[in-house]
């Protein structure tokens, strides 16, 4: 009777073993990059030394308005290399990292009470996340329903003026010192999606303006002339427009982005949604629509090349971050044939601070290529109809991808 008793528990312990052993299986790879309080923080630069550059804000526990700029730099292991808070008392954050020319980090910071800017300046840090001390302060006059906006180029800085008479609108390229480099009247090539900077030009990716414009690649010289351009004939007729998302150049010195053209009947026709592949001088090389049509109305958030290979991040338009539907990702070879898709499941037992709440919410973020896979970014709530406990919920993660 002992030894059949020492069997079965032999049994047992080997049957919970098992269990374990799947439960973790099961588990996420989870980095938690935030704290305690309000956290919006995301992926802004990659080193050339393969260090990655998060930028954002923190706030204060209780008070997410009461927030400081928050820069963090991670190790190639996702250790942390170094980290910096701005002094500054207000409603402030960080807004993207651009490396320069001369090595040095040029960063955007913003004071944004109420989503009203009060203050913003780009300012300058070393690699090892000391400030140089150099600053440029921008111009936030408020201009009525004017918009005046900023970007940031290695070569010099990006102005946006959108006046409500569009005949008084204009983009602007200048250099560090302040000298124009060129000048284009009305409200640009396209309608922006993505800017990409070259030794000679600028690359813009999006589309026409007007309510049934078509998706369009533009390159701008330095001198202001157009270099070539490319607007992409429409998949289906009739349409309202297209939008093109998620522009990246690639490794080869092309360009792929994702397509989309509104139906004419929302209610029950779908986005008729294509891949799309372009040479350097913005030639069509391969589309693909069918991996597209087999899946659901879709949002298309991140595109990457990994591996020799496109990864396309995606969520079903009824998930809108609910832990409930996975996102998925679609695999593509280089000539646009489609691979395989994974899918990622986030559990709330992944999420740290999260693993009690009630209803969490995870929205997509960037792809992260690291030294050891595939990750992405999220940036994760606990939903409550306490607008402050919400907000001081919000954290931002890192999760491992899973790849084919």
């Amino acid at each position: 009777m002992d030894k059949m008793r020492k069997i079965l528990k032999s049994m047992l312990l080997l049957c919970l073993c098992a269990v374990l052993l799947t439960g973790s299986a099961l588990a996420n790879e989870v980095l938690d990059i935030s704290g305690e309080g309000y956290d919006d923080i995301g992926h802004a630069c990659t080193l050339p030394d393969g260090r990655m550059i998060f930028s954002g804000c923190k706030g204060k526990p209780g008070n997410y308005m009461d927030s400081k700029a928050r820069l963090l730099c991670l190790n190639p292991d996702k250790t942390v290399s170094w980290e910096y808070i701005h002094p500054a008392e207000g409603s402030w954050g960080f807004s993207g990292v651009l490396l320069m020319d001369d090595g040095t980090l040029c960063v955007r910071l913003i004071n944004d009470p109420y989503q009203k800017r009060e203050e913003d300046k780009l300012v300058f840090f070393t690699q090892d996340g000391e400030p140089t001390g150099r600053e440029i302060q921008l111009d936030v006059t408020e201009q009525g329903n004017d918009y005046l906006g900023y970007g940031m180029l290695r070569s010099g800085i990006m102005t946006y003026f959108y006046a409500e008479n569009d005949e008084e609108s204009y983009i602007e390229c200048s250099d560090w010192d302040g000298n124009v480099r060129f000048r284009l009247n009305g409200r640009g090539p396209v309608l922006q999606d993505s800017l990409i900077e070259e030794e000679d030009g600028l690359v813009f990716m999006g589309n026409e303006f007007g309510a049934q414009g078509a998706a369009k690649i533009v390159k701008i010289d330095w001198q202001g002339n157009t270099a070539w351009e490319n607007t992409v004939p429409f998949m289906t007729e009739p349409n309202r427009g297209a939008i093109m998302r998620c522009g990246i150049r690639t490794s080869d010195g092309g360009y792929l982005a994702v397509i989309q053209e509104r139906p004419v009947d929302f209610t029950n026709s779908k986005w008729k949604t294509f891949l799309v592949r372009f040479s350097s001088t913005g030639r069509v090389l391969w589309t693909n629509e069918e991996s597209f049509d087999r899946q659901p109305d879709s949002m298309y958030t991140a595109l990457e090349e990994y591996n020799g290979k496109y990864v396309l991040q995606f969520e079903d338009k009824e998930r809108f971050s609910a832990l409930s539907y996975p996102v998925r990702y679609l695999w593509f070879d280089a000539d646009g044939r489609e691979l395989g898709m994974t899918e990622l499941y986030i559990h709330k037992e992944d999420l740290p601070r999260l693993a009690k709440s009630k209803n969490v919410t995870a929205m997509c973020g960037s792809l992260l290529v690291m030294e050891d896979g595939l990750w992405g970014d999220f940036l994760c709530c606990s939903e409550s109809s306490n607008h402050e406990n919400e907000m001081a919920s919000m954290d931002e993660l890192l999760i491992k991808i899973p790849e084919l």
